[in-house]
């Protein structure tokens, strides 16, 4: 059976919709609650010229090496000539992407579920199932907890096997 491989479009559609998703709808009505205009025009503004320099730098890299096609850490890894230090580096930013990515699909999937909970309002429940000292476990933390839980190994399980 031949293994299906997501194209490069459909890589960059889905990355593109989860940006949008959890970034530009999400995350202004909770920092609209919290932080005062100034606040949320210079976090919006920071975060701009933050990802502009990523860009700028993913795209002079590839302009630059062409013959690097195996990821951010193929560049890493050909700035240093000695063996040693080559492989610290190229793991060091396969390193900081993976964590990174961890920290972007729980950001993504705790947004999701705060969509969830306007349709499903047994998520916002504040019912107290238990208590261990100044833990304190709520019916709707819980299911929320699940559900993120079960989105989230329910992905890995989905891009691990390749579907």
């Amino acid at each position: 059976m031949q293994q299906k491989k997501w194209g490069f479009w459909v890589l960059t559609a889905f990355v593109v919709g989860n940006m949008v998703g959890a970034g530009i709808f999400m995350v202004p009505s909770t920092l609209a609650q919290t932080a005062s205009p100034l606040g949320v025009t210079l976090a919006w503004l920071t975060t701009g010229f933050g990802v502009l320099m990523l860009a700028l730098v993913f795209g002079n890299l590839a302009i630059r090496r062409p013959d690097l096609t195996t990821g951010p850490q193929s560049h890493a890894y050909a700035l240093f000539s000695s063996p040693k230090k080559k492989k610290m580096a190229g793991f060091s930013m396969v390193w900081g992407y993976w964590v990174a990515n961890w920290a972007s699909n729980v950001a993504i999937i705790t947004s999701f579920a705060g969509y969830l909970s306007l349709f499903f309002p047994i998520m916002k429940d504040t019912r107290l199932l238990f208590s261990i000292g100044s833990f304190n476990i709520e019916v709707g933390k819980l299911i929320t907890f699940t559900i993120c839980s079960i989105l989230l190994w329910g992905t890995h399980i989905i891009l691990t096997n390749g579907v």
